[in-house]
């Protein structure tokens, strides 16, 4: 009973493994941060990857699989445990690899043979070796080594993938803002592009550092805060009064173009601004057609030439 187990047990395992990479790699050509030789170093007795920052989910099945075969007593006999159960934790897990296994298409090949998979393999062999020589004790033990190299492995791969996601975000994010800046989105989006310049610089300072998730979710607020960024021009600083009888020009009305304040009721500022033009400087009441006014800035935006009618103009920064 022991051997048609633990027959199923390899059978199971040898399934599982070869979820985890692809064998017959060439040798490991990581990305530009990495370096192969050091990578099994980084790892102690009880399997804890110490590189892993940022660890990738672990399903509940593989957790469960995991606690159970590697905390497996080579000093025990074999002839005691539970294969029943260790079969089904075993099964759960492989059932749901497939699920979980991050999308590997783009990755390099020594990504995928990385030292933890050759490692899962050399275990896998070993046991295999024992099981057929009867030694069923030290057949388990290496069986135990292999599923936990497999889902070291596992969990190096997906740092890989979060590691390139960094770096592709951060990517995007600078050519985002270099295109916001390319268009002055610093003159007719200055909350947007500042708050954007920010973010940059917090995701550039992550990668340094590694904090890959950190990294990623400061290049995403880059795109986020340059999501509404158009090609437009700057706010006018001059407006060219139009004749009453078409366009009912006066402080009141003026002030609430969307292009100046947007609010009718901010008419003294630009009242104050220009009085001294005015025939009668003290009847804001009284304008005349051709007078050019000036438009002080409301919020701090900037603002620049003259109002030309029918072009698109940045919308103005809200209130501090």
């Amino acid at each position: 009973m022991k051997r048609i187990g633990f027959f199923l047990t390899f059978i199971l395992l040898s399934a599982g493994v070869s979820l985890f990479a692809q064998a017959d790699l060439d040798e490991p050509s990581f990305f530009d941060t990495q370096d192969s030789s050091t990578v099994v170093e980084n790892t102690d007795v009880a399997g804890t990857v110490d590189f892993l920052a940022e660890d990738a989910p672990i399903t509940i099945s593989e957790q469960q699989v995991l606690s159970v075969l590697w905390n497996i007593d080579p000093s025990v006999s074999a002839e005691p445990m539970e294969l029943t159960a260790l079969l089904t934790l075993v099964q759960a897990a492989v059932s749901d690899t497939p699920q979980t296994m991050p999308d590997t298409a783009n990755l390099p090949s020594g990504v995928l043979n990385n030292p933890y998979y050759r490692e899962s393999l050399r275990y896998k062999a070993l046991a295999e070796d024992a099981f057929e020589y009867g030694d069923y004790d030290a057949a388990a033990t290496y069986a135990a080594e292999a599923l936990k190299n497999a889902q070291l492995s596992y969990d190096y791969i997906n740092l890989q993938l979060t590691i390139k996601s960094a770096k592709d975000a951060l990517v995007a994010a600078k050519s985002r803002l270099d295109w916001a800046t390319s268009i002055g989105a610093d003159k007719t989006y200055p909350k947007q592009y500042s708050a954007a310049q920010t973010a940059y610089g917090e995701a550039s300072q992550a990668l340094t550092e590694e904090r890959w998730q950190a990294s990623l979710a400061a290049s995403q607020r880059v795109l986020d805060a340059l999501a509404s960024v158009q090609q437009l021009d700057p706010l006018p600083a001059r407006y060219t009064v139009r004749p009453w009888a078409q366009t009912k020009d006066c402080f009141w009305n003026i002030s609430g173009y969307a292009f100046v304040y947007g609010d009718p009721t901010k008419w003294k500022l630009l009242y104050e601004k220009n009085k001294s033009k005015l025939r009668q400087p003290d009847n804001p009441n009284l304008i005349h057609p051709g007078l050019v006014l000036d438009i002080p800035s409301l919020y701090g935006e900037v603002r620049e030439g003259m109002w030309v009618a029918g072009r698109a103009y940045a919308p103005l920064p809200k209130a501090k």
